[in-house]
């Protein structure tokens, strides 16, 4: 190589240097000076989404950002570097990188950043940043400075060079004899010809240009009423338009360009910011709860409210940035302001037709008697959301133009790749399932996919200017379009064919299929559509109640019944406990409101529901509805002082004030006959049959009421099973009591319901004791103000209870025993008011008042022992003579009405009858009438015993109810034989009053 190629190499090598020194420095800057600006955020409550940094102009103009923070995006105009769409929270910093395009000299330069929160607190910092001498890029800045001296300075070394090497002569070669003869003849030099230049074929120059035409953000939001404890679906739809402008150039006319628009949309990333009351979540049972989000649509989540009126509020920020580097040019985010407030609804519907008066149809009493029964109504319970968006103005710009030149544009799309695509972002969900959720659930889903494309494009000449073509290629992201589809449930936004999609499952459970296609945008290469899809299983969720206990018996002081509700979801096959929660609510239904809490007490009695939930113990988880107190004097003391604690609620509803999956219910009980129905509801839950106990377990899915009757009452007569008074199962209107048979008339004036309510006996000085009777055994109720005793009554067979309380005996005045019947009463049914009396004539121990003959107990008023004759009498003659008259009250008669058994003068008359006739132990024949015999005189023969200590004979009252009428002792010697005229006192014996 000569010395003249050495030189031109070395010009051009140092020229092009020079020539292109501005583009070399910021590509050779990038590797030899890095640098960081650095922001911390040591203090405050809210994350910072923004940071303004204020550079020294020299450094903004010559600083090149290599890389933020994940999360973040810049924009650099003037002197001013702003960072935004991350969030960086106390305590954090954030840092970047950068290089320099260009020398800038060493030294210290002001740096001042500005954080802001969404809630608009800043704060600052300032600092320095320090430039360190660099070598490299000085010398390049000197080539930048001194560019044009260099390059003339290069020309002409370049020229004096090649003038040299042209002047040096060249060696001489021998000329052969001829040509020196010749030359030696010519006259004038040979003039050399000059070959014409061959003309530079010059090509077409292919650049591009960027030009972002649109940019706007809609929202949409699911809102208005949900049931409690669903999320709010959000979606936020972007636009963003770019066009890349083709450009052709002919280097002999530069300013003649041909443009040729291609226009397409770009990418968008969505980050969603929430500040307030709730959280972000991924589906309705998430375990990930968060303040951000990525993605078009998200759920927002409240806290659960608590009560009527509770209000939760939130703002929800959301920012959406240009996301495809493949398109340019970036430019700042659009963003939204979505202020969400929700509010609990809790309402009473159907309270009017909540409580139902019904006849009695058994009852044989003029008029007829009625009894309430309470339903709980419908529990209206929801969320209410209202949706306020303050949405960004779109940004919308004029298309560019297309223009014509010497090199004609043209393009065409070319297949880049294939159109991948997948769905992820199965969340996990409580239960540790990812593809498997609960009937009505909420559920976001992700569709990932990708498809570049390749623009081809191509610079034509006309032939004339420019006579080269040219051609490039650009590789674009296109964007894809997701349209989603499912076999069963819905997808509440699916107005946007975008990538993120809330799903809401079918209230049916079963295999669900998600598919998701993806489709080309229609502004770049039509790739074939793929499709993909995933199996969901949609599973039922279940909620029960344990059934009341077996040996559960009503009780008005009181009485207190827990049972448990749970819920659970349904694997393989199983009902299972799941982690679930849901608004739960509690209804108790044909509910008894019985006069009083037993048959005879209290006198005056309301009617308030027998059953109702135990305000006390509940109301600090729920919220109670549905009183239907009508008074508010509920007895406090029934048996004791206190027993029956006041309060001013019988709520019959009730509503969860979180969300729950399982919880002990009681109910609180305020009558021994108490009937009623208790069921359970769940959001997005059907019913399973009740649990037999707390230990029970469920091996299978079914479905079937929930509800519980309380008591436990599987043959539904309203009587509890483990209650002997249930009979089985029997009637509960049924009077069949037979012991003792009496008169052959069965009962005893009580149903079997009324003996299963029971009564209150005793009072006064005596125990108050409650008591369920037999529906076997025939009862009689005595008031006995005055303990005297019943006598030997007891040995009718008849059980005998004893009160002595007047308010246990409706005041005494009717003497009804019943007196607060309702539900299944046959009648009214009296007890006998036995009382001592000073206004018997004398002689007179005692009489049964009322009708003039023996009859049933409500024809006699009172049954009265004188009181004259109380001191005078033997035990055994008070004990007959009150077993007497109360028999009276029974239906019983006399042996005879004879009072003496006088002859007349004819012997043998009127032998057989009279009050002494019959069994001469009958408690029913009268003793001491032998003075009236035929003889005239007392005789031994008619007395039942000898006295010793008085050497007389007497005669002595008797202790039982005669089952003949045959005379028997002293009424059967001999010629004396007396047997009554009616006897068999206990087949006279009769109770029941209807």
């Amino acid at each position: 190589m000569g010395r003249l190629s050495v030189i031109i190499i070395t010009i051009v090598l140092i020229g092009g240097f020079t020539a292109l020194s501005d583009i070399l420095s910021p590509i050779i800057g990038s590797y030899v000076s890095q640098g960081r600006l650095n922001y911390s955020y040591s203090k405050g409550e809210e994350a910072i989404t923004r940071i303004t940094f204020k550079i020294d102009p020299t450094l903004a103009e010559n600083i090149m950002i290599k890389n933020v923070p994940s999360g973040w995006s810049y924009t650099l105009e003037g002197d001013t570097l702003v960072l935004s769409g991350g969030s960086l929270p106390p305590g954090g910093s954030v840092s970047i990188e950068y290089s320099l395009k260009r020398y800038i000299p060493p030294g210290e330069l002001p740096v001042t950043a500005t954080g802001s929160t969404l809630g608009g607190q800043t704060v600052q910092s300032t600092g320095r940043v320090v430039v360190s001498e660099n070598i490299i890029l000085l010398i390049i800045y000197i080539f930048i400075i001194l560019k044009i001296p260099i390059l003339v300075v290069l020309a002409g070394i370049g020229g004096l060079a090649v003038t040299s090497h042209l002047k040096k002569p060249s060696k001489k070669e021998p000329i052969p004899k001829k040509v020196e003869e010749s030359e030696e003849k010519l006259e004038k030099p040979i003039i050399p010809v000059k070959e014409p230049k061959k003309e530079k074929q010059l090509g077409c120059q292919l650049s591009y240009s960027w030009f972002h035409q649109l940019f706007m953000l809609d929202i949409k939001a699911d809102s208005g009423r949900k049931p409690p404890g669903d999320p709010l679906p959000l979606e936020a739809i972007a636009s963003d338009f770019h066009w890349v402008i083709i450009e052709c150039r002919c280097p002999k006319n530069p300013n003649a360009v041909a443009r040729e628009p291609v226009g397409f949309y770009a990418k968008v990333r969505y980050e969603w910011t929430l500040t307030g009351d709730g959280f972000l979540i991924d589906r309705t049972d998430s375990i990930n709860m968060s303040k951000t989000a990525k993605g078009s649509q998200i759920l927002y989540m409240p806290p659960d409210l608590k009560e009527d009126g509770d209000t939760a509020k939130a703002t929800i920020k959301v920012s959406v940035y240009h996301d495809d580097e493949t398109k340019k040019p970036n430019h700042p985010p659009l963003e939204a302001i979505i202020n969400v407030s929700v509010r609990r609804i809790i309402r009473e519907k159907g309270k009017d037709s909540g409580k139902q008066t019904i006849v009695n149809e058994h009852d044989t009493a003029d008029p007829k008697v009625t009894y309430v029964v309470y339903y709980s109504g419908e529990i209206m319970d929801y969320y209410e959301y209202n949706v306020d968006i303050q949405k960004p103005k779109p940004i919308i710009r004029d298309p560019p133009e297309k223009t014509t030149g010497p090199c004609k544009p043209s393009y065409k799309w070319l297949k880049g790749s294939d159109i991948d695509v997948k769905i992820d972002n199965l969340p996990m969900d409580v239960d540790n399932n990812p593809v498997i959720v609960a009937l009505g659930e909420y559920v976001r889903l992700i569709a990932r996919g990708s498809d570049v494309d390749i623009l081809k494009v191509e610079c034509n000449p006309d032939g004339q200017t420019c006579k080269e073509p040219c051609s490039g290629e650009l590789k674009l992201n296109d964007q894809i379009l997701y349209i989603w589809s499912a076999s069963a449930g819905e997808f509440p936004l699916s107005t946007y064919p975008a990538g993120e999609v809330i799903w809401r499952a079918p209230e049916q459970e079963g295999e669900v299929v998600i598919s998701v296609e993806a489709l080309n945008s229609p502004h770049q290469y039509e790739n074939t559509s793929k499709k993909t899809e995933i199996k969901v299983m949609v599973k039922k969720l279940g909620i029960d109640l344990v059934k009341t206990p077996k040996n559960w018996l009503p009780d008005a002081r009181a009485g207190t019944l827990k049972t448990k509700t749970k819920l659970y979801i349904c694997m393989n096959g199983k009902w299972v406990p799941t982690n679930r929660k849901r608004f739960v609510k509690l209804m108790l239904y044909n509910v008894s409101g019985e006069r009083g809490v037993c048959m005879n007490y209290p006198i005056y009695a309301n009617t308030n529901p027998d059953l109702f939930f135990y305000e006390e113990l509940m109301k600090d988880k729920y919220n109670l509805l549905f009183d239907y107190t009508e008074s508010r004097n509920c007895p406090t003391d029934i048996l004791r002082r206190n027993d029956n604690p006041g309060h001013l609620h019988h709520y019959l509803g009730m509503t969860s004030k979180e969300r729950i999956n399982e919880d002990d219910i009681v109910v609180r009980c305020e009558d021994y006959g108490a009937v009623g129905n208790l069921k359970a509801e769940a959001v997005h839950a059907v019913s399973i049959p009740p649990r037999e106990d707390m230990n029970s377990v469920h091996d299978h899915c079914r479905e079937g009421s929930n509800s519980i009757k309380i008591p436990r009452d599987d043959n539904n007569n309203d009587i509890a099973d483990i209650a002997p008074q249930d009979a089985g199962g029997a009637a509960p209107h049924l009077d069949n009591d037979n012991n003792p048979i009496g008169d052959g008339y069965k009962g005893d004036g009580l149903t079997n319901y009324e003996e299963y309510r029971g009564f209150i006996v005793g009072g006064g000085r005596h125990p108050k004791r409650h008591i369920r009777t037999s529906i076997h055994h025939k009862d009689v109720f005595v008031y006995d103000r005055y303990n005297l005793g019943t006598g030997f009554l007891n040995k009718s067979g008849l059980r005998i209870h004893l009160i002595y309380l007047a308010s246990l005996f409706n005041g005494v005045g009717s003497r009804i025993i019943n007196y607060n019947r309702g539900r299944h009463s046959g009648g009214a049914q009296h007890g006998l008011w036995l009382k001592i009396s000073n206004k018997l004539p004398k002689g007179v121990l005692g009489v049964a008042c009322g009708d003039s003959e023996p009859g049933l107990p409500k024809t006699r008023k009172h049954i009265c022992i004188s009181s004259r004759s109380i001191p005078k009498l033997t035990s055994k003659q008070l004990k007959a003579t009150i077993t007497h008259e109360l028999a009276h009250g029974l239906n019983v008669w006399h042996h005879g009405e004879a009072r003496n058994h006088t002859c007349f003068g004819l012997k043998n008359i009127n032998r057989v009858g009279g009050v002494t006739s019959g069994d001469d132990t009958c408690v029913m024949r009268y003793e001491n009438f032998a003075y009236g015999w035929c003889h005239g005189i007392l005789h031994y023969r008619h007395l039942t015993y000898y006295d010793p200590a008085t050497r007389t004979w007497k005669d002595s009252a008797g202790t039982t109810f005669c089952t003949s009428n045959r005379g028997t002792g002293v009424n059967s010697v001999g010629k004396h034989r007396n047997d009554a005229s009616r006897g068999n006192c206990m087949s006279q014996i009769r109770v029941k009053d209807w």
